[in-house]
C-alpha cells in the first residue's frame, strides 16, 4: 500500500512541466517587473507617462496593442523591446493587459499594479452536424429567451 502512494507522488513527465493554462496575475507581474531593463536603451529625454496595453499569446509572445504618450521613435523602441523581451508561454488564449510606464530621472519604471482585461467567453462547443436549422435552435436556446418566451 505505501509503494502505491508512494507511486502516486512520482511525476509523470519527468523532462519537464506542462503549460499552465493560462498566465495569472503573478504571473502577469513578473513579466511586467522586467520591463525597466528591456527599455533601458530607449532614449527619453524629460519626464513622462505612458499608457501601455500588451497582449500576451500563448506561443509565447508579447505585443503593443496601444501605446498613448510617446512619440514615433519612442514608440518603436519601446514596442521593439517588447517584442524581443517578453512573453511567456501558455495554453490559454491572449491576455490583455494594461498598465503605464513613467521615466522618472532617467530610470523606467512600471505601475506596481497591471490591470487584466477579462476576455469574452466562447460558447460551448456543440457538435451539430451539417443541419443549419438545428444549429440556430441551439444558439437560441444558449443565448437566453427571447421577448415572447419569457
Amino acid at each position: 500500500m505505501i509503494w502505491g502512494l508512494l507511486l502516486g507522488a512520482v511525476p509523470l513527465d519527468p523532462v519537464g512541466a506542462p503549460l499552465p493554462l493560462y498566465l495569472d496575475e503573478s504571473a502577469i507581474r513578473g513579466e511586467l517587473a522586467r520591463l525597466p531593463d528591456l527599455l533601458s536603451t530607449c532614449d527619453f529625454s524629460v519626464d513622462r507617462t505612458f499608457r501601455l496595453t500588451l497582449a500576451f499569446a500563448g506561443d509565447g509572445t508579447a505585443k503593443v496593442t496601444a501605446l498613448d504618450g510617446a512619440e514615433e521613435g519612442l514608440s518603436v523602441c519601446i514596442q521593439a523591446a517588447i517584442v524581443e523581451g517578453l512573453g511567456r508561454p501558455h495554453r490559454g488564449i491572449d491576455v490583455v493587459v494594461k498598465t503605464v510606464l513613467y521615466t522618472r530621472g532617467g530610470e523606467w519604471l512600471v505601475s506596481p499594479s497591471p490591470t487584466l482585461v477579462p476576455q469574452p467567453s466562447s460558447p460551448p462547443m456543440l457538435f451539430s452536424g451539417d443541419d443549419e436549422a438545428l444549429q440556430r435552435t441551439l444558439w437560441r436556446h444558449l443565448s437566453g429567451p427571447g421577448n415572447d418566451e419569457r
